[in-house]
């Protein structure tokens, strides 16, 4: 099961990460869900609230199950669903081909399934040529989108009709969300929430991914439920009901939002013995503010006198933080930049600057404001900025602040950087971002607008750092074409963002006004990788955040100046139908694919490559010897050094290509451990696959232990030797050496993950066997 810390909730969407659910902040679409939702606001009150059980903020019982046993570590998709091939009826080439699944490990129906599907739009659709034609008959207006997308909602429900069996979900229960909806001249996404009756199943989501007009991906998150799991609900009077839950959770002065109450199918993981099951609480979710005013998001239990999980909805950049406009940070340049698309108003008209800050309007005076249609910056201080004049208007010192200047700007840049490739409805809404807030060492999105902190005594002004507002912004971005389903992810997303834009691997630089190094908050390197080291979601994000970055480095390597806007067109048409961050993989494969096989895409071994390096696939052998994978090193971060590890000499330029193979006999995917006072001894045979030998070679392992094939405990970073290895190219070297382990003396199943740095340099370590004794 995979916890995850103190995620924050994405309502209605509730997402399955191996065998643990979490509910992540959704909320921010409640009021459109309500608009086709059932009315439960009547009924009688069946319920008391006296004894209600209420979990801690951010748990809940689907991270523990009933019966209450261990936490256990994250186990992703790579490790914990079955994977394997499957024929079907409707693959694209006829009976008796086969397509790609990846099942869900406790209910064992499809997650992803991937090939060429008998399902093809440019065959559907009178007076079609082409995928190209598909994207034109979208067009731009609202309207025609929503006529092109309910036409495809016809199409593919009778396509899941004709393959009855072979989908975990029925085509009836499917409600269209425009808000996963995206289509260019290349693919179509289409995003399905998932309904029983009248409750709306938490987490339920289907997406159907078309390349070129060809079905190639199918996305099912249903649990494999079906309706005679659904528990029988009584009638609740549910504003009553979830008034006296917000107070007794939230404390006096806590109401309710209007309208924000649904009824939900909440699915949690119980286990009985060695299995585990899903089952599935009649309840209803809402929205609610405690008497400060800070929004939460609450499920209640319909049948059973209990909260199933409350959340904080603010999503927060945490740390300890930091306006002409900084170019990146303070001490940084500065620019005297072209402000676009601000509100202008002048003595004879009003309208907007274009995207260049060039006005033309009628009129002799005029005055801007930091607005536009997309956004709207408010200056918690009291004093709105303005600009006026007779000629070219300027904001400066004496007509705003910084953080107005710099929010408003890089708000403007990052959406414009987005708008090359989708075009989400949320770009026509207007986002109001708060700065100068009273608090400090923060910012924050909060489901509906971002939020900026002023300066305090070890942080600066967080409007006044670029990544800040980029990162901030990909939350929005995030909530807005599909929902943050996933702490973790959306808090990577955020990151991924910002290093695209900055090409730094450094979160944030003067961030932190005290200490030594850039300031930065976090950093995008080699070291993080899955199973992450800690499930607090902006440090679990640094997997997926580090493995693009990684992965931008191979395109760049292979493709230069052109590298980074392919990965920038793979990412952000990934964001539509990947949920959870262990899901990119696939996703991404099936993207670079372009209707074909997803393992015989163009860039399949760079993609694999970065993944693989962080823990979120498995290395193929048809990469073996390729020139795509990249090993260009991370800059090495300088804050608080680990005592327990040795100092790096120098980095040295190590030989391209370089990779070290592990190659021993024994177990492969774990290894039984007769354990003597807690120690266990290693052998590891090494080979140098480079064609020069390495120098200042340092081992770190990470140890798990198993139970059921789950890791449920850790020891990471154990140095093998003291001193610093040299591996000869070509050569066997055999490492022995004792780790102590915190587990007992018992036998037990053991897993252990080898990583390597050679003179500084991150190398990596190809498994193909491994021996303990």
């Amino acid at each position: 099961m995979k916890p995850r810390g103190s995620r924050s909730l994405r309502f209605p969407a509730l997402i399955l990460q191996s065998s643990a659910l979490v509910l992540l902040p959704l909320i921010i679409t409640l009021a459109q869900s309500c608009g086709s939702s059932p009315d439960v606001s009547k009924g009688t009150l069946s319920h008391s609230t006296q004894g209600l059980k209420i979990p801690e903020k951010g748990q809940n019982l689907i991270r523990s199950g009933s019966s209450g046993q261990e936490f256990l570590e994250p186990s992703g998709s790579a490790r914990s669903s079955e994977s394997g091939t499957i024929t079907i009826s409707g693959v694209a080439d006829g009976n008796g081909s086969s397509a790609r699944v990846t099942a869900d490990p406790i209910s064992g129906s499809p997650l992803l399934l991937s090939g060429r599907l008998e399902l093809n739009l440019i065959d559907k659709i009178p007076g079609l040529k082409d995928s190209a034609d598909l994207h034109r008959l979208a067009g731009a207006s609202p309207e025609s989108q929503t006529a092109l997308a309910t036409q495809l909602e016809s199409l593919v429900k009778a396509f899941v009709k004709e393959q009855a069996g072979t989908f975990a979900f029925q085509a009836e229960n499917l409600k269209l969300n425009m808000e996963q909806f995206h289509i260019d001249a290349d693919s179509v996404l289409l995003g399905f929430d998932y309904h029983l009756g009248d409750s709306q199943l938490m987490g339920g989501h289907i997406g159907f991914r078309f390349s070129k007009g060809q079905l190639v991906q199918v996305l099912s998150r249903t649990f494999g439920i079906s309706e005679d799991q659904i528990e029988s609900a009584p009638e609740v009077d549910a504003v009553t009901l979830a008034q006296s839950t917000a107070e007794l959770v939230l404390g006096e002065g806590s109401s309710v939002e209007s309208g924000s109450i649904i009824k939900v199918i909440y699915p949690r993981v119980i286990t009985h013995g060695e299995g585990q099951e899903y089952e599935f609480k009649s309840s209803i979710a809402f929205k609610a503010s405690d008497k400060d005013g800070e929004p939460y998001a609450l499920v209640r239990s319909l049948t059973e006198n209990e909260v199933l999980e409350w959340q904080n909805l603010k999503f927060n950049y945490e740390g300890e933080v930091f306006g002409q406009v900084y170019q990146r940070m303070p001490g940084g340049p500065t620019i005297e930049a072209a402000l676009p698309f601000v509100s202008v108003q002048t003595d004879n008209a009003s309208g907007f600057a274009d995207a260049l800050g060039q006005i033309s309007l009628t009129g002799s005076q005029a005055v801007a404001l930091l607005e536009s249609g997309s956004f709207r910056v408010v200056n918690a201080e009291g004093t709105k900025a303005q600009a006026s004049g007779t000629a070219d208007l300027r904001f400066n010192d004496s007509n705003s602040t910084l953080a107005e200047r710099n929010v408003y700007y890089h708000l403007q840049l990052v959406q414009q950087w987005a708008k090359e490739v989708i075009n989400p409805k949320w770009f026509t809404t207007k986002v109001t971002a708060n700065v100068n807030l009273s608090e400090t060492c923060n910012a924050y999105w909060d489901g509906r607008t971002l939020n900026f902190m002023s300066e305090g005594s070890t942080c600066r002004n967080t409007g006044e750092l670029a990544d800040v507002v980029y990162h901030e912004w990909g939350h929005g971005l995030d909530a807005n074409i599909g929902g943050i389903t996933d702490g973790a992810y959306s808090e990577g997303i955020g990151d991924i963002i910002a290093t695209f834009i900055t090409k730094s691997p450094d979160m944030a630089p003067g961030f932190q006004k005290t200490g030594s190094g850039t300031g930065a908050i976090r950093f995008l390197d080699a070291n993080h990788s899955y199973p992450p080291k800690s499930t607090e979601v902006h440090t679990e994000g640094l997997v997926i955040g580090s493995t693009w970055y990684h992965l931008i480095q191979n395109f760049e390597k292979r493709y230069s100046t052109q590298g980074r806007s392919l990965a920038k067109k793979l990412f952000l048409k990934s964001l539509y139908t990947t949920n959870q961050y262990e899901d990119s993989y696939e996703a991404i494969l099936a993207l670079d694919a372009d209707g074909g096989d997803p393992s015989e895409g163009k860039n399949f071994c760079l993609i694999t490559d970065a993944f693989a390096r962080h823990g979120l696939a498995k290395r193929s052998s048809k990469c073996n010897g390729m020139e795509e994978p990249s090993t260009t090193p991370s800059p090495t971060p300088t804050p608080t050094p680990n005592p327990e590890s040795q100092p790096n000499p120098e980095p040295k330029p190590q030989p391209e290509n370089a990779s070290i193979t592990w190659v021993t006999s024994g177990f492969i995917d774990g290894m039984q451990f007769n354990w003597l006072g807690g120690s266990a001894r290693i052998k590891l045979n090494l080979v140098n696959e480079a064609s020069q030998g390495l120098t200042g070679c340092i081992f770190r392992v990470t140890a798990n232990k198993l139970s059921s094939g789950r890791v449920v405990a850790r020891k990471d970073n154990i140095i093998l030797k003291s001193q610093p290895l040299s591996l000869p190219n070509g050569k066997l070297e055999s490492v022995v050496t004792t780790i102590q382990l915190p587990w007992g003396s018992s036998k037990q199943n053991l897993e252990i993950l080898l990583s390597a740095n050679c003179s500084g340099q991150p190398v990596p370590v190809v498994e193909k066997d491994a021996l303990a004794k």
